[in-house]
């Protein structure tokens, strides 16, 4: 089939977009290419229709575990054969998973970079007929990205056991820097660089100084009646935020990492298919995700980087309608960004010591390195040990980043057991332990298969139909794991991690030492500017996003903040008079919000305001206590 024919029947689409036809055809004729497109430009059908153009397998080198998962789930749904080889991965089920790479008919090949550090997966990789390596997310692999793997620079051993095979580079946030790292460090053959502009032509990019952040968000929200993401700063905020819209009338859901799997799912598709109008979440949220009709992209609190605010903002407007992405700031917010961010940003000596007490913790001992995933609860193991929320995180991902160990931000919620002695044993234990009994016989009674395997179970339900408290079953359940007549495991987890290397403390950190340390001046320098983003407001937000990925624009995009300002104080300055006489008659009338006003006259409402406050000015209106404006009567 031809290329133009395989969008037809998977993707459903007559036509490529510029230049999704150029850069597979440069694919089919075996070039390398450096892919800059940003968020939303459709950059994964640029490697997989040449992949299915021809014989063999596609493989995709990409650093997140959910964003491999939902790129072989949306394969799948279109009956193409894919598969993942995610970090966090046991060795038994990783050989079995090789062998069908091997014998299977599997078309895509999605793995991590550190993947490449393990003997035996190259080994498999070297027998695969290979077609194209596409690399995913390919700023990683720069030290001046935002998101640094260094495993990512392992990637040249794949080109060196398939040195015809084409390489194609893909990233949606690139500076000229990074770019030019990609080139180096992949060892692209004289590539096809195809830039796309990180202009989105469509998205207003707007700032906003607030001092209630909530109500300028129901502003933006009114009369919305598509899709929306809200950005906040922490799993209570979701939460919270969540709540506040449902009051004021608006269909809202949260959304975090610490959610079990299945609950994230629900949400998720709640909102893709309109049920759920907002969904408020952490960033943990849109990597993957791809919603036609999300209009409005608003972030309560200062993303870390211009990079992933372009990114996150990204997710608005896909189909090509004129959508908004805003951050609504207040005062407190440049001492939040550098004190709590920057605080939070690990030390040497800050990742030596969780490193430490999460070996402690998992009784990991000196030179081990089980091949056991471990569950566990990150606020509790925070607690245990003093440690602070954000600063931990950071230090188990830069442990994560560096192929120390593998993190699984996905949440883990199971309970099963199993009988290991017979009914017999089992009734005659119950007879003298009435408590324990009453919740062994209640176990037998709703579970088939307890013996054989093991069985997952309903606490919950347990408690309604004993009418016991699941605390106190919980209590019983783990003694008799104890006393060795069940094997109970009740997981309540939001964590797991798998470890890479052998646990050799000091050792271990002081390899990846210099890492830590640049990450550190880098992510301050990269706060510094996307502050200076935000309290810009001389310039057109478009294009000062556009400058930072090096890319130079003379024409103002007319849609963001700044550029609606403009064309207020334009329209205020023409009609300043006619307006001033509007708004008397108006409140000769009655009492108004400036909100009310606005609409009446049909005006922006900064426009109002700013007429408002001379008013007010002049001592010819005033504010009552319903906070509306009415006039100041003469006599």
């Amino acid at each position: 089939m031809t290329a133009s024919e395989i969008l037809k029947k998977y993707w459903g689409f007559d036509e490529f977009r510029y230049p999704q036809a150029q850069i597979i055809e440069t694919a089919t004729f075996l070039k390398d290419s450096l892919v800059l497109m940003p968020t939303g430009g459709g950059k994964s059908v640029c490697y997989q229709i040449p992949a299915l153009m021809q014989p063999g397998i596609c493989l995709v080198v990409s650093p997140l575990i959910a964003l491999m998962t939902d790129q072989v789930k949306a394969l799948e749904n279109k009956n193409i054969k894919a598969i993942s080889l995610a970090g966090n991965i046991p060795y038994d089920e990783l050989v079995r998973l090789l062998d069908n790479t091997l014998f299977g008919t599997y078309k895509f090949v999605y793995l991590s970079p550190e993947r490449l550090r393990n003997e035996l997966v190259l080994a498999y990789i070297k027998q695969l007929k290979i077609n194209l390596i596409a690399v995913d997310e390919a700023h990683c692999i720069s030290e001046w990205g935002h998101d640094f793997r260094p495993a990512y620079r392992e990637i040249y051993r794949i080109r060196e056991l398939h040195p015809q095979v084409p390489v194609m580079a893909l990233t949606a946030s690139a500076t000229a820097q990074v770019a030019k790292d990609i080139y180096q460090n992949l060892q692209l053959r004289n590539a096809e660089v195809f830039s796309i502009s990180f202009r989105r032509k469509n998205i207003g990019y707007w700032t906003q100084q607030t001092d209630d952040k909530f109500e300028g968000l129901c502003r933006h929200l009114e009369n919305l009646k598509d899709a929306a993401i809200v950005y906040v700063g922490s799993r209570k905020d979701t939460v919270h935020t969540a709540q506040f819209l449902k009051k004021k009338g608006f269909t809202a859901d949260f959304f975090h990492g610490g959610m079990a799997f299945q609950e994230k799912n629900e949400k998720l598709d709640q909102w893709m298919k309109g049920k759920i109008q907002i969904i408020v979440a952490t960033n943990a949220f849109g990597m993957g995700i791809d919603k036609a009709n999300v209009r409005l992209v608003a972030h309560l609190n200062i993303p870390d980087s211009i990079e992933n605010y372009y990114q996150e903002a990204g997710r608005a407007g896909r189909d090509g309608k004129e959508s908004r992405a805003v951050i609504l700031y207040n005062d407190a917010d440049k001492d939040r960004l550098y004190q709590q961010f920057l605080s939070a940003l690990p030390t040497v000596d800050a990742v030596k010591l969780v490193y430490r007490k999460l070996c402690n913790y998992l009784q990991i001992g000196y030179g081990d390195c089980p091949e056991t995933i471990f569950y566990l609860n990150f606020n509790k193991f925070c607690q245990l040990f003093e440690l602070p929320l954000s600063l931990t995180l950071n230090c188990l991902k830069i442990l994560d980043n560096q192929a120390v160990i593998n993190l699984n931000l996905q949440g883990e919620k199971k309970t099963t057991i199993r009988f290991l002695w017979n009914t017999e044993l089992l009734l005659d234990h119950a007879e003298s332990n009435p408590r324990s009994g009453e919740i062994i016989k209640l176990v037998l009674r709703n579970y088939a298969g307890v013996f054989d395997d093991d069985i997952p179970i309903k606490m919950d339900l347990l408690s309604k139909k004993s009418r016991i408290p699941v605390e106190a079953i919980l209590i019983e359940l783990t003694k008799l794991d104890k006393q060795g007549v069940v094997k109970f495991e009740a997981i309540n987890a939001d964590i797991s991690v798998l470890f890479i290397e052998p646990r050799e403390d000091d050792y271990t950190i002081n390899r990846i030492a210099a890492y830590i340390r640049q990450q550190l001046d880098n992510k301050t320098i990269k706060a510094k500017k996307i502050w200076n983003y935000v309290v810009e407001t001389d310039k057109c937000k478009s294009r000062l996003i556009s400058a930072y990925f090096g890319e130079k624009t003379k024409e103002n995009c007319g849609i963001c903040s700044f550029c609606q300002a403009t064309k207020d104080q334009a329209h205020y300055s023409k009609n300043r008079l006619l307006i001033h006489e509007n708004i008397i008659e108006l409140l000769s009338e009655k009492p108004l919000s400036s909100k009310k006003i606005a609409q009446h006259l049909e005006i922006h409402e900064n426009i109002a305001l700013r007429m408002l406050k001379n008013l007010l000015l002049e001592n010819l209106v005033k504010v009552n206590d319903k906070n509306q404006f009415e006039l100041i009567e003469r006599h």
